[in-house]
Formats: C-alpha cells, sequence, structure tokens
C-alpha cells in the first residue's frame, strides 16, 4: 500500500471479528476511497476481502471455498470501523446458512442491502500457500503488476511473493521499524531482557 500511493483504496484490518468496538475505534473513510481491502483470519485460513462502495459490493477472495457464513462477522466488523455502518446498526444475511451459496445479501437496518460475493483469485490445492496467495491478490489489488496476474500457478506465488517483499525492504528500510529485546546472561545463569 505504501508504494502503490493509491488514495482510491483503504486497508482496514480485522484482527478480531468479534471483537466489540468502541466508537473511538472507527472512522470514517476519505471522500477519496472507493474501495476497501482487507485481510482475514479464521479457520487456520487467510482471505481477502475487497469492498466497492458505490456498488455496494462485498467480495471474499478464497481459495478453500470456504462457506460464505465463515466470514460474516469480519464484513461487519470491517463495516463498522469504516463508520460505512454505525455501531448499533442491525444486520441480516440472506440466506445466511446456505452452505453452498456464492452469493449472499447482507441487509443492514432491515433496509439497505449490500452483496456478498465468493470470488476465487487462485484455488488452493494445499495446507500452506494462503498466506502468498492472499499477498498476491493484495499485490494485484494495489499494483495492477503483469506479474500478478490471474494465471499464475500456485506453486509459484510465494516466489513472486518473497521476491517482491526483498525488493520492499530494501527499497523501504529507512521506514521500516522493527524492535526487538536483546538478552544478555549473567554468570548466575538468569537471563537479563532489555527492551
Amino acid at each position: 500500500a505504501h508504494e502503490a500511493h493509491n488514495n482510491s483504496i483503504t486497508v482496514v484490518h480485522c484482527q478480531f471479528p468479534k471483537q466489540k468496538l468502541e466508537p473511538c475505534q472507527c472512522k470514517s473513510l476519505s471522500r477519496h476511497v472507493e474501495k476497501i481491502v482487507s485481510i482475514f483470519h479464521g479457520c487456520g485460513y487467510y482471505a481477502i476481502m475487497e469492498v466497492d462502495i458505490k456498488s455496494r459490493l462485498i467480495t471474499i477472495f478464497d481459495g478453500w471455498f470456504f462457506p460464505l457464513n465463515t466470514w460474516f462477522n469480519h464484513v461487519v466488523q470491517v463495516l463498522r470501523r469504516t463508520e460505512i455502518l454505525s455501531l448499533s446498526s442491525t444486520t441480516k444475511y440472506v440466506p445466511y446458512n446456505s452452505y453452498r451459496a456464492t452469493e449472499v445479501t447482507l441487509l443492514i437496518d432491515e433496509q439497505t442491502e449490500w452483496k456478498v460475493k465468493r470470488d476465487c483469485f487462485l484455488v488452493q490445492k494445499d495446507s500452506y500457500n494462503c498466506g502468498p496467495i492472499a499477498c498476491l491478490k493484495l499485490m494485484k489489488v494495489f499494483q495492477n503488476d503483469s506479474a500478478v496476474a490471474d494465471t499464475v500457478d500456485v506453486s509459484g506465488c510465494r516466489r513472486i511473493v518473497m521476491n517482491k517483499f526483498i525488493e520492499l525492504t530494501e527499497k523501504f528500510h529507512e521506514h521500516l521499524q522493527v524492535a526487538a529485546p536483546s538478552q544478555t546472561h549473567d554468570n548466575t545463569g538468569s537471563n537479563n531482557n532489555k527492551a
């Protein structure tokens, strides 16, 4: 996101989808924002949500095809954080329990409708590439990079992501702040942690 400098897209983190939000944790979006992107984690797996605000379309990119209701709390949490949905608003998904549904309607306060649909960027066939696939999807959203084509083979996505990670950490090394405590040992065998 830092490299793309695209004011029409914002990233909203959703680490705890069932967290009770306080008003100070919510912030309305800039009028320039057209799209919200969020990384979801659930069931030991990563997925990406892309929200097109103007068309009220929420797309979940999930290579394992979990039921859409797996991500419902995540969706509501992001909409509340961005004040698209107020803290007091009610929500209902129709249909809620349709296991194979590829699209549902999110009804806000019984009147405003948003479409929530499933899509797939890459089909995951292993148990360990969901993180690189999510990173690759984010690269595609922010950079529309030719190296990030829909036809990329899952086995090659880790290499592409790591190459981009190395490139970005070298480019922005002065802006990255990483702190780790150091440990010293005294003659008693105990550890003395220094922050």
